[in-house]
């Protein structure tokens, strides 16, 4: 049965020593704690600028050797420095995609200066792309018109008129009013700027060990403090409700009889709601991500994850249904293989694709 079976537990001991009991308690890390001081609040949040900065780092398009000095290592810094480099990469890659789409629309009209209104005294330019079919309709407007360049069937035309655009065949263009050769000059800036952005996001991956490590520390201590939210006070006494694995119960007595508290454990009854915890083995497990992506079983049901592992698989070859596709999916899962193996979650999933692929 991959629901593991649980029990509810209480635990009772000093508050002087609930410090040192929870994290005894996070170091056991099999206790899911329900509390009697549970509460309707948020959760706490933890050190959220500082995990982005630091998958910001691990997504960065090269690193450098990390450092285990802490000389420098300043996290507020650190963290400021990543993310405002982040933001102004993204704002330079946005100004790149600007520039490239308005020199792409201003190439067919050439490179120009585009006179201001005053100059042309009333005399408005329009810029009209034209299907070539239809060129015989500007004769007809009397107006002063030149076909600058021609794609295909559309040709590209400077319409010279007082009036609006209505009446004109063809789609009106709008065009940036700076020239083409200062669009360009931008684009080689902003581009340099890029680069210049990214090999300091790469250097910036020295300290990402040093950074990954501070976020687990905030993590562990929120977790700790959130723990100590659902405690019961009781003056000199305090006291956690968990539930836990059957199986580990004789770890958490040792754990108590170290600590001074006394534990009590029941089997649930009919109006508990346990929570569910999975455990398949790990060849089969990548079925678990698949069956809880909809919802997760209850305590009291059963497991569908073996079942959807291979059901998944054999419904998905059914549809594919081509040796070719499954020789290119299997050499990218080769090419993954390896990275996918650092991971408990990505070694679940490689288990599941390498079934997809066979």
């Amino acid at each position: 049965m991959a629901i593991v079976l649980l029990k509810k537990v209480v635990l009772l001991g000093a508050a002087s020593r609930e410090e040192e009991t929870v994290r005894g308690l996070q170091d056991l890390g099999c206790l899911h704690l329900v509390g009697f001081g549970e509460s309707e609040e948020e959760p706490e949040l933890r050190d959220v600028e500082a995990r982005r900065a630091l998958e910001h780092l691990r997504h960065a398009p090269g690193e450098v050797r990390p450092t285990r000095q802490r000389s420098g290592f300043d996290v507020p810094e650190l963290v400021a420095r990543t993310l405002a480099l982040r933001d102004r990469l993204r704002d330079r890659e946005d100004e790149r995609e600007r520039l490239r789409a308005a020199i792409e629309a201003l190439e067919p009209w050439g490179d120009f200066r585009r006179p201001d209104e005053d100059e042309l005294d009333g005399v408005r330019l329009h810029f009209r792309v034209v299907p070539v079919s239809r060129l015989d309709d500007l004769d007809d407007l009397n107006l002063p018109s030149q076909e600058i360049s021609r794609r295909g069937r559309k040709a590209f035309v400077l319409v010279l008129g007082t009036d609006g655009s209505d009446g004109l065949p063809g789609t009106a263009v709008e065009l940036d009013p700076r020239p083409l050769g200062e669009l360009r000059a931008l684009l080689a800036d902003v581009e340099r700027e890029i680069e210049d952005l990214r090999y300091e996001w790469i250097h910036l991956t020295r300290w990402r060990v040093l950074l990954a490590e501070h976020v687990a520390a905030a993590d562990e201590a929120a977790a700790r403090r959130s723990a100590l939210r659902t405690k019961l006070d009781a003056g000199p006494v305090c006291g956690f409700e968990a539930w836990i694995p059957t199986d580990r119960v004789e770890e958490l007595e040792r754990l108590g009889a170290r600590l001074g508290l006394a534990v009590r454990t029941w089997e649930p009854g009919p109006d508990d709601d346990p929570p569910t915890l999975l455990r398949n083995p790990e060849l089969l497990a990548g079925g678990e991500g698949a069956v809880t992506f909809y919802m997760v079983p209850g305590y009291r049901s059963w497991d569908p994850s073996n079942v959807v592992f291979f059901a998944f698989a054999l419904f998905f070859a059914m549809i594919l249904g081509d040796a070719g596709y499954g020789l290119l999916l299997g050499g990218l899962l080769g090419w993954q293989w390896s990275g996918l193996s650092r991971t408990v979650e990505g070694r679940r999933f490689r288990s599941l694709a390498l079934a997809l692929v066979v």
